[in-house]
């Protein structure tokens, strides 16, 4: 409900849409969370994930690029073991889709 946050509901939409499937639904919304918070560097991950996922590698890769220009000490395992996952499938997805863009 609260306006300034709703750039963080995006991640958790995009996010769950990509652990269902809907790929294109998931790029939709990490691109609006970027247009909302510039600098993100999680946003840029899974959007190159869910990318992968579509093998839109050139993209991915772009993306992926972008972040790491905002924070090029970025290791999404750090992230992955972060996330409360209640199916330990959800970060092999992620993984999955960076791997298929040729991606770390």
């Amino acid at each position: 409900l609260d306006p300034e946050f709703s750039h963080q509901y995006l991640q958790f939409l995009g996010m769950a849409h990509q652990l269902v499937g809907h790929y294109e639904t998931a790029v939709l919304m990490f691109r609006e969370r970027i247009q909302l918070v510039s600098n993100t560097d999680i946003g840029r991950a899974w959007l190159a994930s869910a990318l992968g996922h579509l093998d839109r590698v050139e993209e991915a890769q772009a993306v992926w690029a972008d972040l790491m220009r905002i924070n090029p000490d970025f290791l999404i395992e750090s992230r992955i073991t972060n996330l409360a996952f209640v199916n330990a499938a959800d970060g092999d997805n992620v993984r999955e889709g960076l791997a298929r863009a040729d991606l770390p």
